[in-house]
């Protein structure tokens, strides 16, 4: 047993969620089964996740930033920028916790904050700085609304049928 980073003992590897273990091989090909509704869930919360409104969808709005507020692009990128480096240096402690405390309630925050983060978007005023804000929590964020959560979550509940799970 080890002591996690919130005080409560949890054993490494332990599964945290044990309803996942009950799926047998038999009850991945029955696409009723509660594994593939899972599935569905982590594409449809993929398709709402950082890469898809954020990562995919900046170059659109450089322009418009630009316009606006008077902004330089090469400070817009910057922004970006440090979304996607601050999204690298938290994805390991992300992971961590993903692994003791399950994808769900990481999931459950991540994308709370993430799209908290997206419609704050929305109220920026003149000062730079709210925008480096926004895409640094933004990047905090990210692979908790994205592929690293979502996959964990996946791998849980199937195990003959994983690859097929994942692309979907």
């Amino acid at each position: 047993m080890s002591e996690s980073s919130f005080g409560a003992e949890t054993k490494l590897g332990a599964d945290p969620e044990p309803r996942a273990a009950q799926v047998s091989a038999a009850d991945e090909s029955d696409f009723g089964c509660h594994s593939w509704r899972v599935a569905l869930a982590a594409c449809l919360g993929v398709m709402a996740g950082f890469g898809s409104l954020f990562v995919y969808t900046f170059s659109v709005f450089v322009k418009p930033l630009s316009v606006d507020f008077g902004w330089g692009r090469e400070a817009i990128a910057a922004g970006f920028a440090l979304a996607a480096v601050t999204l690298g240096l938290v994805s390991p402690l992300l992971g961590r916790w993903i692994d003791r405390l399950g994808p769900r309630s990481i999931i459950l925050v991540c994308m709370t904050i993430f799209g908290c983060g997206i419609a704050s978007l929305s109220l920026l005023r003149s000062g730079i700085w709210q925008f480096y804000l926004t895409c640094f929590v933004l990047g905090v964020v990210g692979n908790g609304a994205a592929h690293l959560a979502y996959s964990r979550s996946i791998s849980t509940w199937f195990h003959r049928r994983l690859g097929t799970a994942l692309t979907s």
